[in-house]
């Protein structure tokens, strides 16, 4: 099945959650505020992202992302123009962002362009507090990115371990997670229909 290739979008959803600073000019003195960027929309093309009418981030191709970008807390206003042979269009936004001291944001272009309701382009903002993990942690945060790909069981395991409870259970499309605090270490991630043990995507 189609959908089976497409939920590897859904493992790209695992990012490493950190904290930054910049001096970027903007209405409040606060730089611990971070907002990261990606392209998960199979079907679209490469795109221009703006904030403030300013390049952030250009020629993006699906799969790809700005990471985490520290900027000053405050308003800004986010674009995403498609890069077609005769030009470029505004696809997404402009979307107006109201970016809080000590919190992260995720914008993910997520979709089909050639999709309707819960399937269509658009934008998925995924906010969340900055927490420097501790004591030999990492922060990971999980999202179902795959358009048109069912509900799926997560597993989070050590390698090669056999599949029990979930880690998630039952996610779908633009559902995302809480960030979830583990023991840094090595893992595979491995993603099943629901209830099954039956693996349709592995990270290895």
């Amino acid at each position: 099945m189609k959908w089976i290739q497409s939920l590897a979008a859904i493992a790209m959803g695992f990012a490493l959650a950190a904290c930054g600073s910049s001096d970027n000019d903007n209405s409040t003195s606060n730089t611990n505020t971070a907002i990261r960027i990606s392209h998960l929309a199979p079907d679209a093309p490469k795109v221009d992202v703006t904030v403030d009418g300013a390049a952030f981030l250009t020629a993006v191709d699906y799969g790809s992302s700005s990471g985490l970008k520290p900027l000053k807390a405050g308003s800004y206003r986010v674009a995403v123009d498609g890069i077609l042979p005769g030009g470029t269009t505004t696809v997404i936004g402009p979307v107006s962002l109201e970016l809080k001291p000590d919190t992260q944001y995720d914008v993910l272009a997520v979709g089909k362009l050639a999709g309707s309701g819960d399937t269509a382009f658009g934008p998925l903002v995924i906010e969340r507090p900055s927490q420097t993990p501790t004591g030999g942690d990492i922060r990971v945060q999980v999202v179902h990115a795959a358009p048109g790909a069912p509900a799926v069981d997560i597993h989070v395991t050590a390698p090669g371990a056999a599949l029990t409870s979930p880690t998630l259970a039952n996610i779908p499309f633009k559902t995302y997670s809480d960030p979830l605090s583990l023991p840094a270490g090595e893992y595979q991630v491995r993603l099943t229909l629901p209830g099954s043990v039956t693996v349709v995507y592995d990270s290895g």
